[in-house]
């Protein structure tokens, strides 16, 4: 008996799923052919969806993943989407500023999409002749208008020179482009003549600017900004940058001899090499990153002669031993085989102390100092 009523009760909830279903079907049918015939009840669902989506963040990213899925799948929407969005580019200004900022931002922050963009842009200007022609035709307008804004804003012509410079100090590649353009360049009469011209302007300029004090204090602090840090291979002083070049080996081995000595002298000591570091390296793009090497060394090496501040030369310093490392200024005094005797003098600028007039070294028997000394 009970076995009968569950059945009757399943068959009605079964017959009522499937009217329910039906007349879900039903309302559906009507409601788009209600869409598409009448305009005043288009227009009305139109805002409702809108406002929904607006207000709604559910049935907003619900509706984002529905247009993605059918926009993968579907062919034929995938089109007629594309139509819409170009028609759309080519007739409303506002939406087209707003796309071109929405691509440069997700072109700056998303790595994948940049190199999308290249492959792409690349792949079309191989294979499509009128792209590659657009393509010109728009790299030129852009450098007109960059040269434009070179010569009138002035922010904008300080910012492409510290750029510039940047990139010429530290990317070898750009660097040997420019220098082999200046040598073509420099071939020709008139912009012989010009450069020539411009670097005389510029000295007597820069001649004028040094009578004034503010100037070279300014000159002074930007050379001594990034502090001692440099190393030199070769006498291993520490020194600014304007005080050292990169020690390229290659440079030295024109002539056997220059090679020799380049051989003995030039040291790695101080070149951090990557072994087990932690990624990012922290001495990356630092001056233990590269080999430097001073003036007055890098003339004496090329011209053979091995630099008498060598550290080759017995010149280097040995290690400070831990038993002495740990030593107070006073302690230190005391163990001291030598007493120096000198004026020191405060500098006006930099905090930084001087010696004046002739310095005296008297050596001191110490044998039997550690009995005189209050332990």
């Amino acid at each position: 008996m009970e076995g009968c009523v569950q059945r009757k009760v399943k068959s009605i909830m079964n017959m009522n799923d499937s009217r329910s279903k039906y007349l879900k079907k039903k309302r559906n049918f009507q409601r788009k052919s209600t869409y598409q015939e009448n305009v005043l009840f288009r227009k009305k669902e139109r805002e409702r969806s809108i406002r929904t989506y607006v207000e709604n963040v559910f049935y907003r990213e619900k509706a984002k993943q529905r247009s993605s899925q059918s926009y993968r799948e579907n062919v034929m929407h995938r089109e007629k989407v594309n139509k819409r969005c170009l028609g759309r580019y080519q007739e409303n200004e506002a939406f087209r500023k707003e796309h071109k900022a929405r691509s440069i931002r997700k072109y700056c922050d998303s790595i994948l999409y940049r190199e999308q963009v290249k492959k792409r842009t690349r792949h079309n200007y191989a294979v499509n002749l009128l792209h590659r022609d657009v393509s010109l035709c728009n790299k030129f307008k852009v450098k007109q208008r960059s040269i434009c804004k070179y010569a009138v804003n002035l922010l904008h012509r300080e910012t492409v020179k510290q750029r510039s410079t940047l990139r010429y100090r530290l990317n070898e590649v750009p660097r040997q482009n420019v220098k082999a353009m200046s040598h073509r360049k420099y071939g020709n009469p008139e912009h012989k003549k010009h450069v020539i011209a411009a670097s005389t302007q510029r000295k007597k300029e820069m001649k004028e600017k040094l009578q004034q004090f503010d100037f070279v204090m300014k000159q002074f602090s930007e050379k001594v900004k990034d502090g001692p840090d440099f190393v030199c291979c070769v006498c291993q002083r520490l020194l600014f940058r304007h005080q050292v070049l990169q020690c390229k080996r290659e440079n030295y081995m024109n002539r056997k001899d220059v090679a020799a000595v380049a051989d003995v002298c030039i040291s790695e000591v101080y070149l951090h090499k990557c072994n087990n570091c932690v990624n990012p390296c922290q001495w990356l793009n630092t001056a233990r990153d590269k080999l430097w090497i001073c003036f007055s060394c890098n003339d004496k090496v090329s011209r053979g002669e091995m630099p008498a501040e060598c550290a080759v030369n017995k010149m280097g310093l040995d290690p400070i031993p831990p038993e002495l490392a740990c030593l107070n200024n006073l302690e230190q005094h005391l163990i001291g085989l030598h007493i120096p005797f000198l004026k020191m003098l405060a500098l006006p600028k930099g905090g930084q102390n001087g010696v004046h007039g002739p310095v005296t070294c008297s050596s001191k028997y110490c044998a039997n100092q550690q009995f005189a000394a209050p332990f």
